[in-house]
């Protein structure tokens, strides 16, 4: 079984912001930002998945990040019939998975903040070599399943495969360059596919921290993705 919890902070305003959590990621991390975001406008709707959004079971994984997909469509649709027009998709990590497939699929999206994501979903897991994130490698290589096997079963998760529809967004992309769970090198490939689709990108690049402490620090330095968003140019 899988489940996702959502949370609206800011349900008198009318600026809709979709806030993904990581993986695993929790609601609370996303408080803070949600009620900075409150103060300028914004109804942030955040969403945090069991832990099973991203496991060893291929099917699985895609059938459960497209649910929340699917969800949030739902609700950007819900809205417009509601007459609301302003919308934003903010993801973090496992978060930016989910951000791009809606940003693609959804032409009412017009911003999109990705902190910390990478061109291939299958590539970055073929890296996780210790901790908790390597039970997933394992459990795939445990079935037999080879690196070029997991690439066409998960194309459709894939930030790359999920751009072509970006020319008119408005994006914001968080890099690192010491990120410990997604390969700087990977998120450079999703880099150069974006700036071929669309001249509208922002990069902010962390030269410094792991994985963890960039987006922590993305999420706590609220001033710039406050700015992007205001901003319409």
């Amino acid at each position: 079984m899988f489940f996702f919890r959502k949370k609206i902070v800011g349900p008198q305003n009318k600026k809709i912001i979709f806030l993904l959590c990581g993986w695993p990621g929790k609601i609370w991390h996303y408080l803070l930002t949600a009620k900075l975001l409150e103060f300028h406008g914004y109804q942030s709707i955040i969403y945090e998945f069991d832990n099973n959004i991203l496991s060893s079971s291929i099917t699985g994984t895609v059938n459960n990040t497209v649910s929340v997909k699917n969800d949030i469509i739902k609700e950007v649709n819900r809205f417009k019939h509601l007459g609301y027009t302003d919308f934003a998709v903010f993801g973090t990590s496992y978060g930016t998975i989910i951000a791009f497939m809606v940003a693609n699929n959804e032409p009412n999206i017009s911003r999109l903040i990705v902190n910390l994501s990478g061109a291939d979903l299958a590539e970055t897991v073929w890296t996780w070599n210790k901790g908790k994130e390597s039970l997933v490698k394992n459990g795939i290589i445990h079935q037999g399943i080879s690196l070029n096997k997991l690439k066409e079963k998960w194309s459709f998760l894939s930030p790359l495969n999920n751009i072509k529809n970006m020319r008119d967004r408005k994006i914001l992309f968080y890099l690192s360059q010491k990120d410990n769970v997604i390969p700087y090198k990977l998120q450079i490939r999703l880099l150069n596919g974006l700036n071929k689709i669309s001249n509208n990108v922002h990069v902010s690049v962390n030269h410094y921290s792991n994985h963890l402490f960039s987006a922590l620090f993305n999420l706590v330095l609220f001033d710039k993705y406050v700015k992007f968003l205001e901003k319409r140019s």
